[in-house]
């Protein structure tokens, strides 16, 4: 559940924990954050269920892992 004071944030933009919130309840569509190396920082678990590959085996990987 979203608290009050996480609603606060300026219109239109989100917190950290409400994106969390959704990046973690997205079980059909796979969410993967990259640094600009292209270096996984973030794998939710529709990317496990999608892609095969849990979340410790692809942080600080290559998307390009094969």
């Amino acid at each position: 559940m979203i608290e009050v004071d996480e609603l606060a944030s300026a219109p239109g933009e989100i917190t950290a924990a409400q994106w969390r919130q959704i990046v973690n309840g997205a079980t059909d569509t796979a969410i993967i954050s990259t640094d600009e190396r292209g270096i996984v920082t973030s794998w939710n678990s529709g990317a496990c269920r999608i892609l095969g590959w849990s979340e410790p085996e692809m942080l600080g990987k290559s998307l390009g892992r094969s």
